[in-house]
């Protein structure tokens, strides 16, 4: 503009300075031409000086202060090569300013090529800053950031408070710059810290104009930047208003290909991670405007990309790589930043390749920007700002109409498991369409992801951030199970060989605030195919072809499941017990280690309450052709046991306590056994109700168990049973069990159980009937003395027990009582066949045609139960059992009758060649016995009669007892060769040491050894001589006539010697002196009174048998001493005439006895008359053949101790 302006002036001034002499005043001159001229010629010196100043003075002054000034200022050497001014145009030109760095160095801070102002003269009138035109031209800035992150020209920029104050100062300026351009400018940026370099060239700068004075304050500046940044071009452009109110601004920001990796360094905080590569382009417009009545508003619009970023690990040693992204675009839409608002219409990521990485420590490896302390700066100052502002802030609004990212590359690695879990998933699709995280808007998305195992994952919906709710259609398929191994192996120790997952569902999810979340999944559904499961050895556990679940709705937040549907079929279970007695499914569990001290308790809540329990509800469930295969191998002998063609069908089985679901099972157990089962299951509280119907059940494939606690061989038997089972389990109560129905065992011939009914509260059992129809026992007693079921139950041989040593009493304490009902027992005929391997030749006894019933056979007091059955030893000889028992009450009651008819003794020869040492000829034995237990009191009666029985011929054993069983034989059979027995029985079962079998072989031995030792009170206690011994009767003293009780003695001994005609009896008569003697000598004394009166009566022709028939009264005997005493041969006194003198009775009688003698060889006559007095009635009485008695020498019992009545016996001994 320079001197322009002022031109009017100049020229109004020189044409007045001319016309200056026509001027007149008053018609007279006027001297204004020299006043003028002296003007003109100051003006002239001023304007020269002017120009002289202005081209030569102001320059020199200008770069000589500038120099000088700015040096000491700037402590840096500044120099300006040229300054050049032109006062007219009031141009001003600089050229080589260079500020040299610190040090002395030569090397440039920054420099310019060429500075051009042009001032305006408008700039005095105006007061106010005017240019018409700013060049810059080649300014160049070096920029090093040094070791410290200090700056080469820190130490020039301005104290903040000075700052303010220039601020202040300057608030009031007014300018108006135009025309401001700066070319060629170079920035070098040295950054040491990050031994990185940048060079920004080709920087151009234009600003046409910018002012603020009021008429321009409305007026457009369109500023624009060009430049190169490390290669990569840079625009901007737009136009603004920067000092009208409106602020009305727009800005072109255009990036081409600018390199990312020479920027990452200045990202704040540590990073575990590298930008290798990255370009950036971006073709922006940022808008601003701010409404003289509304709120301010930038907006940002246009796309951004960013191409070929790649970013890895920087942790030395480690080639990690994050992210791969070839493409990223973004197009922005209208939003108002300041509103808080960024609005996009697309996001587009093409082919993504991201790494996903869990390293061994757990800590997921993701690029880290910022360290923890910088965060947690970071977010408490959020926090304050947040505080402060939260009456005014507003929520942060994003819109992004459409996100796509086309064929992703996932890689997800994970380190913490072992074997180390790697997989890679291609192509990853996402979609997402009208997002935003405003309050009530809704976003939909669609996902599609592959994986290298052909795994497929579809999830469509939608979402919305405010309240937070999800929606999510999933589709999950082809997932092989046993890929993902290294995250099951540590709780599952299987082997998925096979299998694939297929799972699909609507997820739900709505979190309000201030409410409880809640979650949901819908239409869900589970599909496992082709599932195989083995043991840690190998050996397959599980085959399953197929499983369906199809639940109609899972709500997480009320705990709450319906499962509509759950079919499986054709599956394949094997369990083994193996050898140690653990099952191979614990193969699976892992160790407990984990677990110790762990409480599985239902955790509670937040709250403190205790979570709900979960409602599951299971609609229709079916299992079809299964099979489940036991192989036990714990056994000594291995068994399978296989249950197949197993069908399940269930429906409406539910957790809830008024839901009661069905249950359908039918299948085969063991070959030919058929279960079939149907009725009602409930799981809370449990209660089942099942109809059973077993078929056809082989017995015999249970026979390896069997085996292991009884020895016996299961050859066949099929069981069947019908009936219903219940079962409940109420909540603190002891669980509820009862069966109630019908079994029977065929191929047994037939055992039939009809209306059984079992209950565990209270314990009882009840049977109506039970039919043993052809069943068949055996007992076998083996040489070591076990028998067959000791052998069974796994029993020890017979070891001799201590006699002195009591056996531990039983225990009588009783549990809670059992009741026992059998109403009736039915035997058809039935067998039981006893054999005794311990003899020889073996001893074989058995039981046929065994048919009865037992009736009312129960624990209930106080009825017992009737018994009645029957049955043929050998199939001849019957035996009949009668009577009651009451084998379940508090106190044993038994009273029963046993007969047989007729059993053949020859069965018995084992026994009586070992234990007797003879066999048995012949002969039958009949039993009547009778037993009776009331109160622990045993009392038994038994019956036994022989027939014709005989010994047969010796037999040498070492076991015989050599007992005179001949002579038993012998006394006991009668003349029809009948032996009859009664033995009796009594005993307390309550005594520890009574023993019913060793008390009956007791009184066997004793009967034996009584034939030798008293075998007349053997003979005695046949007919009913009680304990009196018959083989000696009894006499008066002095007297060999038999008595009263001789003859009852000598009579029942008659009719035993008449009934046993092989037996001889030896008669020997006794006398005893001590008491006899004086007897026979009162005797004799009397016999001579008697002889006298015996004369009397002869002579008077009276009959009389003997002198043994007088009797003497009383008032006959001083007659007849008188008369005996003259008779006797005695000395006597006599008369004078010679006649014997009569002395006093008393004398004549001591005269008399005096002279009576009883000699020794009198005492034996009278023991010998007694003999044969004895001997007379046997034979005469008896009647017994008079061979078969024999008179033996009468013994005289002088000086024994026994003298006395027993001394004045007869004996009798058989031979």
């Amino acid at each position: 503009m320079g001197i322009k302006p002022l031109q009017p002036y100049i020229n109004n001034f020189l044409t007045s300075w001319m016309q200056g002499t026509m001027d007149t005043e008053n018609g007279n001159k006027v001297p204004r031409l020299k006043r003028r001229q002296k003007i003109v010629i100051i003006f002239l010196c001023a304007l020269l000086f002017y120009t002289l100043a202005g081209f030569y003075l102001v320059p020199w002054i200008l770069q000589t202060q500038a120099e000088k000034r700015l040096s000491l200022l700037l402590e840096r050497q500044t120099t300006v090569d040229r300054v050049r001014f032109n006062p007219f145009t009031l141009v001003l030109q600089l050229d080589g300013f260079v500020i040299r760095s610190r040090n002395g160095s030569q090397s440039p801070l920054a420099k310019i090529d060429h500075l051009i102002t042009d001032f305006s003269s408008l700039s005095l009138f105006k007061r106010a800053l005017v240019l018409e035109r700013l060049t810059v031209a080649g300014p160049y800035v070096k920029i090093v950031r040094k070791e410290d992150l200090s700056y080469n020209f820190s130490d020039l920029l301005p104290d903040s408070r000075m700052e303010a104050d220039k601020a202040d100062d300057a608030k009031g300026l007014l300018f108006s710059l135009n025309n401001i351009e700066i070319s060629g400018g170079i920035i070098e940026f040295s950054d040491q810290p990050h031994k990185a370099f940048h060079w920004i060239n080709g920087i151009t700068i234009s600003l046409p104009s910018i002012s603020n004075l009021p008429k321009l304050i409305d007026s457009k500046v369109q500023p624009s930047f060009a430049a190169v940044v490390n290669g990569a071009p840079l625009e901007f452009k737009g136009q603004t208003k920067p000092f009208a109110s409106s602020l009305d601004t727009e800005l072109n920001i255009n990036f081409a290909d600018l390199d990312l990796s020479y920027y990452l360094s200045y990202l704040p905080g540590q990073r575990n991670f590298t930008v290798t590569s990255g370009r950036l382009s971006t073709r922006l417009v940022l808008s601003f405007l701010q409404p003289a009545d509304g709120q301010a508003r930038l907006q940002l619009s246009g796309t951004t990309t960013l191409a070929n970023v790649i970013i890895e690990s920087n942790r030395q040693g480690e080639r990690h790589r994050f992210a791969k992204l070839p493409k990223l675009t973004a197009t922005f839409g209208p939003g108002n930043l300041l509103a808080g608002e960024l609005f996009l219409d697309d996001i587009t990521l093409e082919k993504p390749d991201i790494s996903l990485k869990f390293r061994p420590d757990g800590v997921f490896y993701l690029p880290i920007v910022a360290t923890a302390v910088e965060k947690e700066i970071e977010k408490r100052s959020r926090q304050e700002t947040e505080a402060k502002d939260e009456t005014v802030k507003k929520k942060f609004a994003c819109r992004i109409s459409h996100l796509k990212i086309n064929h992703g590359i996932l890689n997800f690695h994970d380190e913490r498991v072992e074997p180390v879990f790697a997989a890679r998933y291609e192509p990853l699709d996402l979609e997402i369409s009208n997002f935003s995280n405003e309050p009530e808007k809704q976003t939909e998305y669609n996902l599609k992801i592959t994986s290298d195992a052909a795994e497929e994952l579809q999830v469509d919906g939608s979402f919305i951030l405010e309240p937070v709710t999800v929606k999510a259609h999933l589709d999950l398929s082809k997932v092989p199970i046993n890929r993902y191994r290294p995250y099951y192996h540590t709780f599952f120790h299987g082997d998925f060989s096979s299998g694939y997952v297929a799972t699909g569902g609507t997820l739900n999810f709505i979190q309000k605030a201030g409410e409880k979340a809640e979650t949901s999944l819908d239409d869900f559904a589970l599909e496992l195919t082709e599932l195989e499961v083995n043991d840690p050895g190998g050996a397959r556990i599980l085959n399953l072809p197929e499983l369906k679940v199809a639940a109609k709705r899972i709500d997480l937040g009320k705990r709450d499941v319906i499962i509509s549907s759950c079919r499986a079929r054709d599956g394949l279970v094997n369990i083994r017990r193996q050898a140690d007695g653990s099952f191979n499914l614990m193969d699976f569990k892992p160790d407990d280690k984990g677990d110790q001290g762990i409480d599985k308790k239902t955790e509670p809540k937040a709250d403190g309450s205790q979570a709900a329990d979960w409602h599951v509800l299971l609609q229709q469930g079916s299992l079809e052709n299964f099979q489940v295969e036991l192989q036990d191998q714990a056994l000594e002998t291995p068994a399978t046991l296989v249950a197949n063609r197993i069908n399940l069908e269930v429906e409406h089985l539910g957790s809830r306590p008024t839901e009661k679901g069905r249950v359908k099972i039918d299948l085969g157990l063991v070959q030919s056994g058929q279960l079939l089962v149907s009725g009602t299951v409930a799981l809370t509280p449990p209660e089942v109700e099942l109809d059973i119907n077993l078929k056809k059940l082989p017995l015999k494939a249970f026979q390896p168990y069997l085996a292991e606690n009884i020895n016996m061989v299961l050859v066949n038997g099929q069981l069947q049973t019908t009936g219903r089972l219940r079962f409940k389990q109420e909540q603190s109560k002891e669980p509820q069990f009862s069966f109630s129905g019908n079994a029977r065992i065929r191929s047994w011939q037939d055992v039939s159980l009809h209306k059984i009914a079992f209950t565990s509260q209270p314990l009882s059992f009840s049977l109506d009937e039970l039919t043993a129809a052809g069943l068949k026992l055996q007992v076998i007693l083996l040489p070591d003395g076990r028998s067959n079921l000791q052998v069974m139950m796994g029993g020890e041989p017979a070891q001799e027990q201590d006699p002195d040593k009591n056996p531990e009493p039983a225990d009588q304490s009783r549990s809670d009582p059992f009741e026992v009902v059998l109403k009736k027992v039915n035997i058809n005929q039935g067998e039981f066949s006893f054999t005794d391997q311990r003899m020889s030749p073996t001893f074989h006894l058995n039981l046929t045609d065994l048919q009865g019933e037992v009736k009312g056979l129960t624990s209930r007091e106080p009825e017992p139960a009737r018994v009645s059955l029957k049955g043929r030893l050998d199939g001849q000889s019957p035996v009949l059992v009668k009577g009651s028992v009451a084998p379940f009450a508090q106190e044993l009651f038994l009273d029963l009758t046993v007969s047989s008819q007729g059993i053949g003794m020859t069965t018995f020869t084992p026994y009586s060649g070992k234990f007797i040492g003879q066999t048995i000829g012949r002969g039958k034995l009949y039993l009547d016995l009778n037993y009776k237990v009331e109160k622990g009191q045993l009392q038994a009666e038994n019956r036994i009669f022989l027939d014709q029985f005989n010994f047969g011929t010796q037999i040498d054993s070492p076991d015989a007892l050599h007992l005179p069983v001949k002579l038993a034989v012998a006394l006991l059979r009668d003349r029809r060769g009948e032996i009859h027995l009664n033995i009796p029985v009594r005993g307390d079962l309550n005594d520890p040491k009574f023993s019913l079998g060793g008390i009956i072989v007791k009184i066997f031995v004793n009967l034996i050894a009584k034939a030798v030792t008293s075998p007349f009170a053997l003979l005695g206690s046949l007919v009913g001589g009680g304990s009196q011994d018959l083989n000696q009767v009894l006499f008066e003293p002095g007297m060999a006539e038999l008595a009263d009780p001789a003859k009852s003695i000598l009579d029942k001994l008659a009719k035993i010697l008449y009934e046993r005609p092989g037996l001889k009896l030896e008669i020997a008569g006794n006398a005893d002196p001590d008491s006899d003697r004086p007897a026979l000598h009162e005797a004799h004394f009397l016999r001579l009174l008697k002889a006298q009166k015996f004369k009397d009566v002869v002579r008077k022709n009276k009959t009389v048998a003997s002198v043994n028939d007088i009797t003497i009264k009383d008032s006959e005997f001083k007659t007849y001493l008188w008369k005996a005493y003259k008779d006797a041969p005695i000395p006597k006194q006599k008369n004078l005439i010679g006649l014997v003198k009569k002395i006093a009775p008393e004398e004549q009688e001591r005269l008399l006895k005096d002279s009576i003698k009883i000699e020794n060889g009198e005492l034996l006559a009278l023991a010998r008359r007694r003999a044969k007095a004895a001997m007379s009635y046997l034979t005469e009485k008896g009647p017994v053949e008079s061979r078969r008695l024999f008179l033996v020498t009468p013994k005289l019992e002088v000086g024994q101790a026994s003298a006395g009545a027993e001394s004045r016996r007869v004996e009798m001994e058989i031979k």
